[in-house]
């Protein structure tokens, strides 16, 4: 209901992100303590894209540990992130393990094509399979 998003938006847990720039407008807030409330609203903003431009495929989250049906859809550091018993924490151990995985395998790849083109006498391509997803692009 209405009265519900209301009472939502009111809350004391957001209180510094509605009344800051009000206070410091009315000079309750000094200069000091507003660029620090900037910065501080920088650092979430900037989290934030980062959660969200994460992208992994559901085997990559599988492989580093999460319960996750391997339908071949990737998924946002975000979106696992509002999964239950998902800590930052352990996100951040799942994304790290991931990416080492993703380099011992583009490692790998590399020397098998190094290796084949030497056999064959031809320059590889370079390219390597990944469960890595590309970032998504901000407008």
């Amino acid at each position: 209901t209405s009265r519900a998003e209301h009472r939502l938006l009111l809350r004391t847990d957001n209180a510094a992100e509605r009344l800051t720039h009000k206070a410091h407008a009315a000079g309750l807030v000094g200069p000091e303590q507003f660029e620090w409330h900037l910065e501080q609203r920088a650092a979430i903003a900037r989290g934030v894209a980062t959660l969200r431009s994460t992208r992994l495929t559901a085997a990559a989250w599988h492989d580093a540990g999460l319960a996750i049906k391997r339908d071949g859809l990737p998924r946002s550091a975000a979106q696992v992130l509002s999964m239950p018993h998902v800590s930052l924490e352990r996100l951040e151990e799942m994304v790290a393990d991931a990416n080492s995985r993703s380099r011992r395998r583009e490692a790998a790849a590399g020397d098998a094509a190094a290796d084949a083109s030497a056999r064959s006498g031809h320059g590889g391509n370079g390219l390597n399979a990944s469960h890595m997803v590309a970032p998504e692009q901000s407008p």
